[in-house]
C-alpha cells in the first residue's frame, strides 16, 4: 500500500493520463472491439477504487442524479424473483452491469470527464468519420450488388450490427453538428467538423438504414431548433425544416441504396398485411409487438421473468402463428414490460428520465438530443440489450451529464 500511495503522491497526474487513454480505448472498442469493452470497463473501475482508497474525496450531492442510471441494473436483478431460468437471468444481469458500475464511478470522476469532454467528443467524431470510409469504399466497390441486396432486405457490410452503428453514426452528426453552432471552434477545427458533418451525413443516407436517417434528421432539427429558440430567431425554422424536407425528397431519389430501402420497406409492409411476412424483417418486427404485448398481457405486474423472455416468446410464437421463432419484442419498451412487467418498465424508465427531469435547470441540448434519439430508438429496437449499445448509450449520457452538472467551472475546455 505504501508502494502505490507514494507512487501516486510522486506522479499525481498519471491517473489523469490513463483515464484519458482508456476512455479513448473505450470509444474506439464500441465500434471495434466488442472483447475490449469489459477490459477497459475493469480498468477504469480498479483505478478508481484505487483513488477512493488512497486519496480524499468529498461527495457532491449534485452527483446523486448520477445513481438513477443504476436503476436498470435493480430491475433487471429484482426480475430474479420471477426468473425459473437461472442462466437466462445471470444472462441479462451481466449484461446489465454497467449500468450499476458507470455510473458509480462517475460518482467519483465527473470532473475530470467534465473537463475532457472536448477532446473526447472530438475524438469520437473522428472515430466515426474514420470507421465510415472503409464501409463507404467496400460498398462503392461493388455498389450494383449491394444495392440488389438491399432491395431484398439485406444491408451493407459495417463494424457492428448496421441498426447499432447506424446509431452511433447518428451521435457523431449530433455532436459535430451542435458544436458547430456553439461556434466556439478554432477556424480550421470548426471546417474540419463542418466536413465531417457533411460526410457522415450523405454516408447515413447510403447506408440506408432507416433509423438511423430518421434519427438524424430528428437530431439536426432538434439541435438547431434548441438553437434558434435560444437566440430568439423561430422565424428561420420553417425555411430550414423545407430544407431538410427537400433534401431528403431528393437523396431517396437520386441516392440508389436508400431508394432501394424505401421501396423495400413498402412490400414488406404489404406482404404483413397479406399474411404472407414470415422471415422478412419488419413483417418479423410487427408480429415480435404482438407476440410481446400478449406476454405482458398475461403477466402483467411481473411479466415473465427476464430470464425466461425468450422461451416464453419462442412458446407463444409457436402456440400462436405455429412459427419456431427464438426472438425478443424489437422494442426496449414491450422488451421490459413482457420480461419484467409494470414495476421493472418503471424502474427502467426512471432510469433514463429521471436525470432529464432532476437536470432540466441544468440543460444542455447534446444531452437531451442523445436521450430522445434512444427513446425513439427503444421504439424499433431492444437497443441496450446489446453490449456495444449498453456501452455507447451510457458513456455519453454520463459524459453529458458531467458538463450539466460542472459545465460552469469548465466553460472554455468544454465549449459551452
Amino acid at each position: 500500500m505504501r508502494i502505490i500511495q507514494r507512487f501516486l503522491s510522486i506522479r499525481p497526474n498519471i491517473d489523469h493520463a490513463l483515464y484519458v487513454l482508456f476512455s479513448f480505448a473505450f470509444i474506439v472498442s464500441i465500434i471495434y472491439a466488442k472483447f475490449v469493452i469489459s477490459v477497459v470497463m475493469f480498468a477504469l473501475c480498479i483505478l478508481t477504487l484505487i483513488q477512493l482508497l488512497f486519496k480524499d474525496y468529498s461527495w457532491n450531492i449534485e452527483h446523486k442524479h448520477f445513481l438513477w442510471l443504476t436503476l436498470p441494473f435493480i430491475a433487471v436483478l429484482f426480475s430474479g424473483i420471477n426468473t425459473a431460468d437461472v442462466s437466462g437471468y445471470l444472462h441479462h444481469l451481466r449484461l446489465k452491469v454497467p449500468f450499476l458500475v458507470l455510473p458509480l464511478m462517475w460518482v467519483y470522476k465527473s470532473v475530470f470527464f467534465a473537463k475532457h469532454a472536448r477532446p473526447l467528443l472530438l475524438f469520437f467524431v473522428a472515430i466515426c468519420t474514420f470507421s465510415a470510409c472503409p464501409v463507404l469504399v467496400t460498398y462503392l466497390s461493388d455498389m450494383e450488388s449491394f444495392n440488389i441486396a438491399i432491395s431484398k432486405g439485406q444491408a451493407i457490410p459495417t463494424p457492428l450490427g448496421h441498426i447499432m452503428y447506424s446509431l452511433i453514426i447518428t451521435g457523431s452528426i449530433a455532436v459535430s453538428f451542435e458544436m458547430i453552432l456553439q461556434n466556439k471552434e478554432s477556424t480550421a477545427i470548426r471546417w474540419v467538423l463542418i466536413a465531417s458533418t457533411l460526410f457522415l451525413f450523405i454516408f447515413q443516407h447510403i447506408l440506408a438504414s432507416r433509423t438511423g436517417v430518421f434519427l438524424s434528421y430528428f437530431s439536426i432539427i432538434f439541435l438547431a431548433s434548441w438553437y434558434l429558440v435560444q437566440r430568439k430567431k423561430l422565424a428561420a425554422l420553417f425555411p430550414f425544416l423545407f430544407l431538410l424536407v427537400l433534401i431528403f425528397g431528393l437523396a431517396s431519389q437520386w441516392i440508389p441504396s436508400l431508394q432501394k430501402k424505401l421501396s423495400y420497406a413498402k412490400w414488406d409492409v404489404k406482404q404483413f398485411l397479406d399474411n404472407k411476412g414470415d422471415g422478412y424483417s419488419d413483417s418479423d418486427r410487427i408480429l415480435s409487438y404482438q407476440v410481446g404485448w400478449a406476454l405482458f398481457k398475461q403477466n402483467p405486474v411481473l411479466g415473465t421473468g427476464i430470464g425466461d423472455l425468450r422461451t416464453e416468446m419462442t412458446l407463444e410464437y409457436k402456440k400462436k402463428y405455429k412459427l419456431l421463432k427464438k426472438k425478443y419484442p424489437h422494442n426496449q419498451y414491450l422488451f421490459h414490460l413482457s420480461g419484467m412487467g409494470i414495476i421493472g418498465f418503471i424502474l427502467f424508465m426512471a432510469g433514463i428520465i429521471g436525470p432529464m427531469i432532476f437536470y432540466r435547470e441544468k440543460a444542455i441540448p447534446l444531452y437531451y438530443c442523445f436521450q430522445c434519439i434512444f427513446l425513439l430508438a427503444f421504439l424499433v429496437e431492444n437497443t441496450i440489450e446489446r453490449q456495444q449499445m449498453i456501452a455507447y448509450y451510457l458513456y455519453f449520457t454520463l459524459l453529458f451529464m458531467s458538463i450539466m452538472v460542472h459545465q460552469k467551472q469548465f466553460t472554455k475546455s468544454l465549449s459551452y
